[in-house]
């Protein structure tokens, strides 16, 4: 699997957001993952990482039972 910021080297971080029932997933390289801040946890913002890059086809909403 490619990184989803660079799309050239094979993805070794895998990032998964659940909110409201959607789940988003991000793949990256180590160095992208690097540059993002991926590697430094108190400055990471999963939701800055997610605006602006291609991330994995959402999952549909759970159908209420």
């Amino acid at each position: 699997m490619l990184c989803c910021v660079c799309n050239e080297k094979e993805a070794t971080v895998h990032l998964t957001q659940i909110a409201s029932d959607t789940m988003r997933k991000v793949d990256l390289c180590q160095e992208c993952a690097e540059r993002k801040g991926v590697n430094d946890p108190t400055g990471l913002s999963l939701a800055d990482l997610l605006a602006g890059i291609r991330t994995s086809p959402t999952l549909p909403p759970r159908a209420e039972t």
